[in-house]
């Protein structure tokens, strides 16, 4: 006679602690799907991240355009505007005639002198317009300068709810001019 005990008992519990593990992987499994179809958001990392630096990156190439008033980039005007308001540099405000039916591009506007306030303010509207009609779905935006709690300039076409926000402080001798750039996602 042997004294070895049957191994059918042994074979359950082994079995019972399989199931039990499986048990568990499942439920952790459960619990990932949970949370991520109750976090996912109508985003993800790339669309995100691309938004949020494509505010910043219109912005700054934004500063850095010349226009077509004595080839000055805009931070130039902008810095003039801020601290001369209406400005010291003047500009011939003939490239704003885009829209033939404006009555005020009228031919006797169409080479009117202007101070960098009005001109700049101009040119980054008609920048902004037609960026952003390039972007597709017409985004809508807001482009503010302000100095001292003082606005110098506020564009905005449309309403939104949430926006993709940039913001750059040029220096001037008044302090800092602070440009904010918003557009809609």
């Amino acid at each position: 006679m042997s004294n070895k005990k049957p191994n059918h008992h042994k074979k359950a519990q082994t079995e019972i602690l399989g199931l039990a593990i499986i048990v568990v992987f499942i439920a952790i499994g459960m619990l990932f799907v949970i949370k991520f179809s109750l976090n996912k958001s109508d985003e993800g990392p790339r669309e995100q991240f691309i938004n949020s630096e494509l505010a910043s990156n219109i912005l700054n190439s934004m500063i850095d355009t010349h226009t077509s008033c004595r080839n000055l980039d805009f931070s130039a005007l902008l810095k003039d505007c801020a601290e001369n308001n209406p400005g010291k540099i003047r500009c011939t405000k003939s490239s704003y005639c885009v829209n033939p039916n404006d009555s005020s591009c009228s031919i006797n506007n169409q080479n009117q002198q202007v101070y960098s306030c009005e001109f700049i303010t101009d040119e980054i509207n008609q920048t902004l317009i037609n960026f952003m009609s390039l972007m597709g779905n017409n985004r809508n935006y807001l482009f503010t300068a302000t100095l001292a709690e003082e606005e110098i300039i506020s564009l905005a076409n449309g309403e939104c709810t949430v926006w993709e926000s940039a913001y750059q402080p040029l220096p001037t001798y008044k302090g800092a001019l602070n440009l904010r750039f918003q557009m809609c996602k």
